[in-house]
């Protein structure tokens, strides 16, 4: 199953989340809006002042139930 996460901030609010879900829902296709911590922009760069922090947000999760694709470059 390919599942793709999206993000949304705190400060867009549930009303953002499900701009980015509505997007997504159609017939065969499982979307669903989680609200938790989400990492900060940058959080994944050692040099960065936000490295590792998190943040109020909401996961936009879509899952199309098909097989993830992989590319062998």
């Amino acid at each position: 199953m390919a599942k793709t996460t999206y993000l949304s901030c705190e400060e867009n609010g549930m009303a953002g989340a499900e701009r980015i879900a509505a997007m997504y829902r159609k017939p065969g296709v499982d979307v669903r809006i989680e609200h938790g911590d989400i990492p900060q922009w940058g959080s994944a760069i050692p040099t960065s002042s936000t490295y590792g922090k998190t943040e109020k947000g909401y996961k936009v999760i879509v899952d199309d139930h098909k097989p993830a694709k992989h590319f062998n470059w």
